[in-house]
């Protein structure tokens, strides 16, 4: 029926909603801890989609590479978790 769906509808969003702001408070956390190494933004406007970054660590043959990922959270985040891939090559 068409309330039933309208109520699977609100309550799907509402967990987007939440998954949201859990997002945006992982966001300003990540941006507080002064970690220089890893950075990670919003692609857009899209919270779901994040371009991530992270620095080689120093004294390692990384060292000097910046390595691009590219974040997707699903809606069932953060029970279920998002999908991790790197942007840049990685040779090892």
């Amino acid at each position: 029926s068409v309330a039933a769906r309208k109520g699977q509808e609100s309550g799907a969003s509402s967990a987007r909603g939440s998954v949201g702001k859990r997002l945006q408070q992982e966001l300003m956390t990540l941006m507080m801890s002064g970690d220089k190494g890893i950075s990670a933004f919003p692609e857009s406007d899209n919270l779901f989609k994040w371009i991530g970054a992270i620095d080689g660590a120093v004294g390692t043959v990384y060292e000097n590479l910046r390595y691009k990922l590219s974040l997707e959270f699903p809606s069932g985040y953060p029970y279920n978790a998002p999908t991790v891939k790197f942007v840049t090559p990685c040779f090892h």
